[in-house]
Order: structure tokens, then C-alpha cells, then sequence
């Protein structure tokens, strides 16, 4: 027998007996799994509870500015230097308070003139009433002609309205006087003084900005998810504040804007932002945390216990807040309370252990 044959049969044999262990090998592994005990299914735990008969408040979170309730820019209504400013930023004024004076030496100059003018006048005016009343005398006896007793009477009124004339001029001036100060049209807040004293102020350019002190909230929402309209109630945090008053004809940024008017003061200052919370709608009903709903395929399901099993039942959301749900139809039965993911799972389940939820207190 040539070397290659023995060497060749030596390596057969020896393949024999791998795949004869091998098979030894497998058939013992297939006796151990079988004499092996089945898994236990594991055990879960699950809370539960009832569904309640309470109230379920629907809101909406926006970041709210703070405005005055009422602001004003005063300007003067004639030009002229700033002669004295009464009052300082932050101060506090009533309604008619002098704010600022405007230098009103021109306009008493003029007015002084006008009175010189108008004694002069007056004067003039009753030295013409004469010669008309001793043209009038003459006239009935026939001492002149009625013509001239007319060019007597048509003088008259010339003086006279000369005399009207000079006044009313200078009752503008006094009236241009009650101009040259700047009072407060009501009580409230110096928020700004934007000139000061020498400075020329000009019709038109502001001189003092006032606001009241009440305050006011805007905020922006849009239209197309939040029903916001007047009359909802506004809270800051857990306290009421006040009321939607009305909704701007005017959008900002494309975004409606809606007024709270404050039912209760608050210390925040005008321009800074707030928190509110605006509750859309509150309703009494079937009330379940949001924790016991499971969303599937479009649909909303509670999981009710019934015979150591949890069944789906399908129900409809009417209302809901950050922590309840009001549903229809309502359930009498224990449900289950976990994330979604453990609730999808439970009827697969044939074990659970259940831990009862202690009653809530009803709010």
C-alpha cells in the first residue's frame, strides 16, 4: 500500500469519529432541554383605579406683555423753549397737575401790545358813539342831511368792530397762554420725560410720557387652534387675574392679539412679559387621569379589569388639562394606570398583580 492510500484512509477515520461525537454531542443536548422545567411567565404589576365624577378645566399657556392701561405722548400745540418741568420720571400726578411750563414771554408781550391798542380803540369807539348821537339830535331838527347822519353811524361800527376785533385777539392769546402748560389729562405715571428745560419744543414732538397706573395684558395667539374671545377667564398661576376684555382688529405678525383687563393688581412693569394661563372651556363630567388612556390606530382606549384579564374599551376624549381627561362613555370598572408602552402590553398578560390606587380627593 502506497504512503498517500494510508494517509488518506488515516484522515477518514478520523472524520468518522468527529461526526460520531458530534451526533453523541447533540443527542445529549436534546435530552438535558428536554428534562429542562418551561420558564415561568414573568409577573408585572400594575396600578389601578376608578374612574370620577369631577371637573375638568381646558387651558391655554401664552406669554402675555405688560401695558399700561392708558399711555399718552404730550406735546405742545405752539413752539417755544421749555421754560420749567414740574415733575420727574416715576413720579406720580393727578388729573390737571401743571407737568411743564413753555416760555410765554412773547405771548405776554403781544398781549400787553393788544391792551394798549384796545384802550385806544375803546377810546376812539366812544368819541365816535358821541358825534353819532349829536348827528342823531341835529338830524331831527334838520340841522344835516340824512346822509351824513348815516356816514355817522356806519363809522360807529367800524370802531366797534375794531374794538371786538383787538378783543377776541386777545382772548386767543390768553387761550395760546393755557397751551404753553402742559397738564396731566389724567391721573397717573411719568413714564418718560423726553425733553428738558431750555430745550425748544416743537408742535408734534413729545415732550412727557404718561401712562396710568392701571395696568392691562396683550398677548398673541393664533386664530386657527385657540378659540380665544372676550369674557374668558385669565389666571396667573393659580390666581385669578382678570378676563379676555376684547380681540384686536389688527394682526401682529400673523397672529391675533387679544386685551386682558385685570380684575386685580400686579407688580410687574409695563413692557415686561408674563405667564398666563386662559381656560378655554370647563366641563363636569366623567373625569380619568391621562395616564389610563392608550392611543391606538386613530382611536382612544381605556383598559378595563375584568376577571384577572385587561380588556380595551374604546372611548372619546371630550376635554382634557395636564393632568385629567373627561370621557364618554364612562367606565365603572378598576383601569389601568402606566405609560402607554405597559399599557399595550397588559392584555397580553395573564398575571398581573394589581395595586389599588388610593382615592383622590374630588376637585
Amino acid at each position: 500500500m502506497s504512503k498517500k492510500i494510508l494517509i488518506a484512509l488515516i484522515v477518514v477515520a478520523i472524520a468518522g469519529v468527529g461526526v460520531y461525537k458530534g451526533k453523541s454531542l447533540i443527542k445529549k443536548r436534546q435530552t438535558q432541554i428536554a428534562n429542562e422545567s418551561m420558564p415561568k411567565e414573568s409577573v408585572i404589576s400594575v396600578i389601578v383605579t376608578k374612574a370620577k365624577e369631577a371637573r375638568v378645566t381646558e387651558s391655554a399657556q401664552f406669554l402675555a406683555k405688560v401695558k399700561a392701561d392708558k399711555s399718552i405722548s404730550l406735546a405742545t400745540k405752539i413752539p417755544g423753549y421749555i421754560k420749567k418741568i414740574y415733575v420727574s420720571e416715576s413720579d406720580l400726578v393727578n388729573e390737571g397737575d401743571l407737568l411743564v411750563q413753555i416760555d410765554e414771554s412773547e405771548i405776554l408781550s403781544n398781549i400787553k401790545a393788544l391792551n394798549s391798542t384796545l384802550s385806544m380803540q375803546e377810546a376812539d369807539r366812544d368819541v365816535t358813539q358821541k358825534v353819532y348821537e349829536r348827528n342823531q339830535k341835529l338830524f331831527e331838527i334838520g340841522g344835516i342831511s340824512k346822509e351824513q347822519l348815516e356816514m355817522s353811524q356806519v363809522a360807529l361800527k367800524g370802531k366797534k368792530a375794531q374794538v371786538e376785533n383787538t378783543k377776541q385777539k386777545i382772548l386767543q392769546l390768553k387761550n395760546q397762554l393755557e397751551y404753553l402748560k402742559i397738564k396731566a389729562p389724567f391721573s397717573g405715571v411719568v413714564d418718560k420725560l423726553a425733553l428738558h428745560e431750555g430745550d425748544l419744543a416743537v408742535v408734534g414732538k413729545p415732550i412727557v410720557v404718561l401712562s396710568t397706573t392701571k395696568k392691562k395684558l396683550l398677548f398673541n395667539y393664533s386664530a386657527s387652534k385657540y378659540d380665544i374671545k372676550p369674557s374668558l377667564e385669565v389666571f396667573v398661576g393659580n390666581n385669578l387675574v382678570g378676563r379676555v376684555k376684547k380681540i384686536y382688529a389688527t394682526a401682529t405678525n400673523a397672529l391675533s392679539t387679544a386685551e386682558v383687563e385685570l380684575d386685580s393688581e400686579i407688580s410687574n412693569p409695563n413692557e415686561s412679559e408674563i405667564e398666563i394661563r386662559v381656560v378655554q372651556k370647563s366641563e363636569f363630567g366623567c373625569r380619568v387621569p391621562l395616564d389610563t388612556l392608550m392611543h391606538k390606530e386613530g382611536a382612544v382606549y381605556l383598559l378595563e379589569y375584568d376577571e384577572k384579564h385587561f380588556i380595551p374599551k374604546k372611548v372619546d376624549v371630550l376635554l382634557s388639562d395636564d393632568r385629567y381627561a373627561l370621557i364618554s362613555p364612562c367606565s365603572k370598572k378598576l383601569i389601568a394606570r402606566a405609560n402607554e408602552t405597559k399599557l399595550s402590553q397588559l392584555p397580553a398578560y395573564n398575571d398581573i398583580k394589581i395595586v389599588e390606587e388610593k382615592d383622590e380627593q374630588v376637585k
